[in-house]
């Protein structure tokens, strides 16, 4: 088939005067002009093909032999010096933009609707002395490339669908798989210690945070990797955290939240020369650092901890946040201020120390804190959960009759004073999550009985005390439930459990009235999802946007040299 288009004179007599080179498709008079020239494509497509293609694509390759029509079946690779492509039916198709003089290798692809390519061919042309390039095309034995689920091949290239009735695209919260992904080498060969990390939901897609410490070398570092809608990774950027010491103990969690389009991020020192600390990274959605801080103060060798993906949030109505963190055994919540604290006293919360771990969530109209302790824990709440609520098999952990792992929250509404909380709320619980939207709070924990190991609970901030629903569910798979992070987005709330080797998403909707369960995805069952058979530790993050749910991982708080760091995952929710 031969694509025929004459340029138009006008375009003839600009290319003219301009001396530049141009390619254009279809047939066409070679201009010489102060040793640079325009030259015609001929096409050359099997009858076969013909009436299956939708698409056209070129590329020219400087001074290389022609890519093997193996690689060109999966479309026109990387490293063309230009390209093109037209829909089969142009009257007019683009050029091919500006070319030096030499040699070139020319290599055509056709495409159908879906992007997969049904024939490809090349030729290697001297457009200094040549000006017809003919390419031929094989039909190819079997297309390929055809575009994954949630995209749409336009202007034969994949790219992410706008129809938000296509269930690839999350219509009824599909929960399709979008993109997964590595995260990236260890820092160390082996005995990396490595935090849990922290996902958030950007105007783009995500960011995702974690860090990584070398307790041989003594060094540290920070991660941030903006994720597409799509699922792809963007370039990583990476931090040295300052002033660590040899053999300190770092493998807690890191705080990252938004506010809007800034961010922040906190990470917690371990004690290095007798001094323990906080590093503040502001942070745009993309990762990138604006400004960083140190906050040494008062602090001494402390042993600080923050508690895994909920240990900053947004200040309600502010452009600041709230650090929620453990200090020697005390919950404490301390405001920030660009990249550093307010100045402000902290807050003490959570009642009696010890304390094991420190959560803070909020919206608009509450701030929620939630802690770790040990104690004897109140009967479970009743609420309107139903008989399951009801069932009282013993503690998941400890000795039924002595002190118990127990959690403590308190809700808040947003403006109150915090320094003067009333008495936490009391029940069992090993690990906890928060997530808060508008005036509700949804808090996960273990739960208390063998057939739901993930017990939830609705509250309101008019009556922080008393949930406003109470329930549990099992995942798909067997071993205790290590962590289950939630978020509550929308009219949703989603769980990322971890197990022994497997992570799951667990999906509800009408979270905020009646949650009743949508749906549940094995992230282990999924080849195109990194390995989970290594994962151990409940190091997981969830989050979620308007059209999305992403998971992050690690594998384990140390790694050895056989274990990947972690990975990710994207699926589609409207």
């Amino acid at each position: 088939m031969k694509r025929a288009a004459r340029g138009s004179p006008s375009r003839a007599r600009a290319i003219r005067a301009a001396a530049i080179a141009s390619l254009v498709i279809g047939s066409a008079t070679a201009i010489a002009c102060h040793g640079k020239s325009e030259v015609s494509f001929q096409l050359k497509v099997p009858g076969s093909v013909r009436d299956q293609a939708a698409y056209y694509e070129i590329g020219a390759f400087a001074n290389g032999p022609c890519p093997p029509l193996a690689q060109l079946s999966a479309g026109i690779p990387a490293g063309a010096a230009a390209r093109l492509a037209f829909g089969k039916d142009a009257k007019n198709p683009p050029g091919l933009g500006d070319l030096q003089r030499g040699s070139y290798a020319f290599a055509a692809v056709a495409k159908g609707q879906d992007c997969a390519v049904l024939a490809e061919g090349c030729s290697v042309v001297d457009v200094g002395s040549s000006s017809d390039i003919s390419i031929t095309l094989q039909a190819s034995a079997a297309p390929s490339g055809a575009c994954a689920a949630g995209t749409v091949c336009q202007n034969a290239q994949c790219v992410p669908s706008s129809d938000n009735n296509d269930p690839s695209v999350g219509a009824g919260c599909s929960l399709q798989l979008m993109g997964a992904g590595p995260l990236g080498d260890p820092l160390g060969l082996s005995g990396t210690l490595a935090s849990s990390p922290t996902i958030t939901a950007t105007p783009q897609g995500f960011l995702l945070v974690y860090r990584e410490y070398d307790p041989v070398a003594g060094t540290a570092r920070l991660t941030f990797l903006p994720i597409d809608n799509g699922g792809g990774a963007g370039t990583p950027h990476q931090e040295t955290l300052p002033d660590r010491c040899a053999g300190s103990e770092e493998g807690d969690a890191i705080g990252t939240a938004f506010a809007d389009d800034k961010g922040l991020t906190v990470v917690a020192r371990a004690p290095c020369a007798g001094r323990a600390g906080f590093d503040f990274y502001a942070i745009d959605r993309l990762g990138n650092v604006q400004s960083s801080g140190v906050e040494t103060g008062e602090l001494g060798g402390s042993q600080l901890l923050l508690s895994t993906s909920h240990a900053l949030a947004r200040a309600p109505g502010a452009k600041n946040f709230l650090l929620a963190f453990t200090k020697d055994g005390q919950a404490l919540l301390d405001s920030t201020a660009d990249a550093h604290f307010s100045g402000q006293p902290s807050v003490s919360f959570g009642g009696a120390p010890p304390h094991s771990n420190a959560w803070v969530a909020t919206s608009d109209q509450l701030v929620a804190l939630l802690v770790g302790a040990t104690g004897v824990p109140s009967p479970p709440p009743v609420g309107d959960a139903g008989d399951d609520s009801a069932t009282t098999d013993p503690p998941p952990d400890g000795d039924a009759g002595g002190p118990q792992p127990i959690l403590r929250l308190n809700i808040a509404a947003a403006g109150a004073a915090l320094q003067s909380l009333a008495p936490p709320l009391e029940f069992a619980g090993t690990w906890g999550s928060i997530s808060a939207q508008g005036t509700r709070l949804i808090v996960a924990s273990n739960g208390t009985t063998a057939s739901e190991p993930v017990a939830y609970q609705v509250f309101e901030v008019r009556s922080p005390r008393d949930p406003v629903k109470v329930g549990g569910f099992e995942t798909q798979h067997l071993g205790k439930v290590l962590y289950a992070d939630v978020v509550y987005h929308q009219d949703h709330m989603f769980f990322a459990v971890e197990q022994p080797s497997s992570i799951s998403l667990v999906a509800f909707d009408r979270a905020g009235t009646e949650p009743q369960f949508l749906r549940e995805v094995s992230l282990t069952d999924d080849p195109r999802v990194p390995s989970l058979q290594a994962v151990r530790d409940g190091r997981v993050s969830i989050a979620a946007s308007d059209t999305r749910v992403a998971i992050a991982w690690v594998t384990g708080k140390t790694l050895t040299t056989n274990d990947a760091v972690g990975g990710y995952a994207v699926f589609a929710c409207r």
